[in-house]
């Protein structure tokens, strides 16, 4: 399993096909993005203090947290 950390709304690469994110204080909308530029809202917001499970995902899509503020971390 691999970690990386993220700062708030800090856009991010995965290199699996599914990843969780850990508890934020204020919930956010996952955003997803082929470029890193262009993000799409991918699901309905996460609450705060929610783990997030994403499964179906493309290698290497970007993604960002809109809305977060807290420092959290992808498993992946």
């Amino acid at each position: 399993m691999a970690r990386i950390k993220v700062k708030g709304e800090e856009s991010f690469q995965i290199l699996a096909h599914s990843f969780a994110v850990t508890p934020s204080n204020e919930g956010y909308t996952l955003q997803y993005s082929a470029t890193g530029e262009d993000f799409t809202d991918w699901v309905d917001p996460v609450s705060a203090n929610e783990t997030l499970v994403v499964n179906g995902c493309a290698k290497l899509m970007y993604f960002k947290l809109k809305g977060n503020n807290s420092d959290v971390e992808i498993n992946f």
